[in-house]
């Protein structure tokens, strides 16, 4: 018995390892739509790290509408985003004016849940952001919070 279990000890982190190795690794590149970029995000949240928040930002482009379960995922995603950090993603897309940020405002002002909007705008007025950016994301928020 005492073997039984000491091998049954030796077998246990063996499997547990395979298991970890056998998981594909994700793509992290903006490439648009990239759901496995929406994956590594949902699994950073509530606090996900600077470069995620540009790549997810940066895979949110027009062309994604035609796929119902990226758009719908990043949808929300975004919103919880906006809730942890709404400045943030307003810094980035002012250092990324290259980003789909037409498309970006356009998923602002619709929300498919119902986000804490009231809360993003006022975070986003008290941080005194006065870009552009700041602005079309702020009337796109406000644009939502008319929808209601």
């Amino acid at each position: 018995p005492a073997n039984a279990n000491k091998q049954a000890q030796t077998l246990a982190p063996a499997s547990q390892q395979k298991a970890a190795t056998t998981k594909p690794a994700l793509n992290l590149s903006c490439t648009p739509c990239n759901i496995d970029v929406l994956v590594h995000l949902e699994s950073l949240l509530p606090k996900p790290d600077t470069a995620t928040v540009n790549t997810f930002l940066c895979i949110l482009q027009s062309q994604c509408k035609s796929n119902v379960e990226f758009s719908q995922w990043s949808n929300t995603l975004l919103f919880k985003v906006l809730d942890h950090n709404p400045v943030l993603c307003i810094e980035l897309l002012e250092q990324h004016p290259t980003y789909d940020q037409a498309y970006i405002f356009t998923e602002m002002a619709n929300p498919l849940l119902d986000p804490d909007l009231a809360g993003i705008i006022n975070r986003l007025e008290k941080a005194g952001l006065s870009s552009p950016t700041a602005q079309k994301a702020i009337a796109a928020l406000q644009e939502a919070l008319k929808h209601k």
